[in-house]
């Protein structure tokens, strides 16, 4: 990212698990530093003062953080890079991405569920499906059923309506998808849903 070809970005800040695949637990940021300079001694928060980060950073001349770092979750993130680079980097990852997706999209569709958003405007980091309107419905026995399967999905939805939730990234491919894909047919017969078209469907 050129946040220089950006004058409206000041901060952009970065985790290192989701599409880089690497642990959760270390971010990084890319900011403008004229920016951080102009916010010096203003941050809410220690642990998030960016101009302090910098300030150590060059006053050192080292790049070392301002404390230690957790090792492991470093060492994951450069462990995580490697394999970003071996499978092709941004354009090979997001087509792994968009397979998935396609893959879950187009079982979903298969199974009688419906996506809440149709395939041309689909992204390839999550698909929302809507809740069958069944009422053997239940969100938490549908993910303890997949879970039992090995297939884990969130017990939460974030619609105006009820659904379901299914990521789409991580070390993870089309087949995996495939196979989640045959493990929710499974758990919907094992919650004893019948009717699995969503409600406004």
């Amino acid at each position: 990212m050129d946040v220089g070809a950006h004058p409206e970005i000041d901060a952009a800040v970065f985790t290192a698990n989701k599409c880089l695949e690497a642990l959760p637990g270390i971010a990084y940021a890319i900011v403008r530093i004229d920016r951080l300079e102009q916010c010096a001694g203003i941050a809410g928060s220690w642990s998030f003062d960016l101009s302090d980060v910098y300030a150590q950073v060059v006053s050192r001349g080292d790049g070392r953080p301002r404390f230690t770092p957790p090792a492991q979750i470093v060492n994951a993130l450069n462990t995580a890079l490697d394999f970003f680079v071996h499978e092709g980097g941004r354009t090979a990852r997001l087509a792994r991405y968009t397979a998935n997706m396609r893959t879950l999209y187009d079982g979903m569709i298969r199974l009688g569920l419906n996506p809440y958003v149709r395939l041309e405007h689909q992204g390839p980091i999550i698909v929302n499906v809507h809740a069958p309107a069944d009422p053997a419905w239940n969100l938490q026995r549908f993910v303890d059923a997949l879970k039992l399967r090995g297939v884990l999905i969130s017990n939460f939805y974030n619609t105006p309506t009820p659904g379901f939730r299914v990521g789409c990234i991580g070390a993870i491919t089309p087949a995996d998808m495939a196979g989640a894909v045959e493990a929710m047919d499974q758990a919907l017969k094992d919650i004893g849903v019948n009717n699995r078209a969503g409600e406004n469907q």
